[in-house]
């Protein structure tokens, strides 16, 4: 997105944000999460970078690929599927944890 030379990127509007520094306008946030799937192919096409820009919102993609690398140590992970369930199942030295992901298909949620 181009800006002009007094406007700052979405990226440095964030961060003075996050940190409580003036910004050149307020920082929107969106998440579209249960909106996007009902916008027109023609709108899902173009891409969400695109759709946000377009009505001045501050590209912030949460849930996006992770930028690090989780290290476990002494544990074992096992992932199940049990209908629409998905359980992942963490064995520690000290117990077992598991955690139950449900997917409903009237609300649309994934694992």
């Amino acid at each position: 997105m181009a800006t002009k030379s007094n406007e700052m990127t979405p990226k440095e509007r964030i961060l003075r944000s996050i940190r409580g520094q003036e910004t050149d306008r307020l920082c929107w946030l969106l998440f579209l999460a249960y909106f996007w799937q009902f916008q027109p192919k023609s709108v899902q096409d173009a891409g969400e970078t695109i759709f946000l820009e377009e009505i001045g919102a501050d590209p912030l993609h949460k849930g996006a690929a992770l930028l690090y690398r989780i290290q476990r140590k002494r544990c074992q992970v096992k992932e199940q599927t049990h209908g629409n369930e998905e359980h992942i199942v963490y064995e520690t030295p000290v117990g077992t944890l598991v955690e139950k992901h449900v997917h409903v298909m009237e609300a649309d949620t994934g694992y």
